[in-house]
């Protein structure tokens, strides 16, 4: 759509998305893979993941990453449901990154790209 109006005198900007919202979480297995990926980049083993989040503490060490579950919503510990938030809010701003990315190089010189925000109670979980 972009190559094909980028021009147009009407077009003065486009919007990547509506309405981010970031608090749907995927707790599906595509979701629960990436995010098991993510804690092993991040934290390198399951030993320095247990001892960075007091796992230990709860008894809730994992012996394998494909244990440790999606944590949106439910009891879970704290610290792995404070990761799953950040996993998630890095999710949503690769995603808009994306679209942007695609959007930029068919910009015209005054050409805005913007998206925005649902902030029904103002505890969007996207940093």
């Amino acid at each position: 759509m972009a190559p094909r109006w980028a021009n147009h005198q009407g077009v003065i900007g486009y919007q990547i998305d509506n309405e981010l919202c970031g608090n749907m979480n995927d707790i599906g297995p595509l979701a629960a893979t990436a995010f098991q990926a993510w804690l092993k980049e991040r934290h390198g083993s399951l030993k320095q993941l247990d001892d960075n989040l007091g796992l230990v503490f709860w008894g809730q060490q994992y012996d394998d990453w494909s244990q440790i579950p999606v944590t949106a919503g439910g009891r879970y510990h704290p610290g792995l449901r404070l990761e799953f938030m950040r996993f998630s809010s890095e999710a949503w701003v690769t995603f808009c990154r994306a679209q942007a990315d695609a959007m930029r190089p068919h910009l015209t010189d005054g050409q805005v790209l913007t998206t925005n925000c649902y902030l029904p109670y103002w505890g969007v979980a996207v940093d």
